[in-house]
């Protein structure tokens, strides 16, 4: 995307992006017509998370609210390449953030009652809200590895969390 707008390093870098408050994304196209990932935000802080109380003053709502999206969008094609399709200005509409403050909300209370996290065929998983629970936004892992951790308000370590919007929506 970079070298398609002529700009060295990151194009939300760049004091155009910045200055009109627009977030650039790029999104793939599956040949099905499904987009191929979910969403994702910056990783949050279980213990600075928990201390947010007014979802309009929250990090995630001024990721989401005040932001205008460019999405890049590549579509796969045939041989499994992808190309450039299109590139389209989005805001998230008023009923898909009602939904993410919901998330938002059930993760800040599953954090301060205690994440319960249990280990299933060698891998954790965690009661923190799923894709299966909402349909627009879900929290899970976004650290390096299972080692990329931040602290839980008890003292144990959790692998880095985001929130993320559903490749659903």
């Amino acid at each position: 995307v970079s070298k398609m707008l002529g700009v060295k390093g990151k194009v939300s870098k760049t004091a155009e992006f910045q200055n009109a408050v627009i977030t650039p994304k790029t999104i793939r196209v599956q040949k099905s017509g499904k987009v191929k990932e979910s969403m994702s935000f910056p990783n949050f802080k279980f213990t600075e998370l928990i201390k947010e109380d007014i979802w309009e003053d929250s990090d995630l709502y001024n990721q989401l609210a005040p932001k205008k999206f460019l999405f890049i969008i590549f579509q796969e094609r045939e041989d499994g390449g992808y190309y450039f399709d299109r590139a389209i200005f989005w805001n998230i509409p008023v009923q898909d953030l009602e939904e993410v403050q919901i998330v938002w909300k059930q993760t800040k209370e599953t954090i301060k009652k205690g994440v319960q996290i249990t280990e299933v065929n060698g891998k954790f998983k965690n009661n923190l809200p799923s894709a299966s629970e909402n349909p627009v936004a879900h929290v899970r892992p976004h650290g390096k590895n299972r080692d990329d951790t931040y602290p839980l308000p008890d003292g144990r370590e959790l692998t880095k969390q985001c929130f993320w919007l559903n490749n659903t929506t």
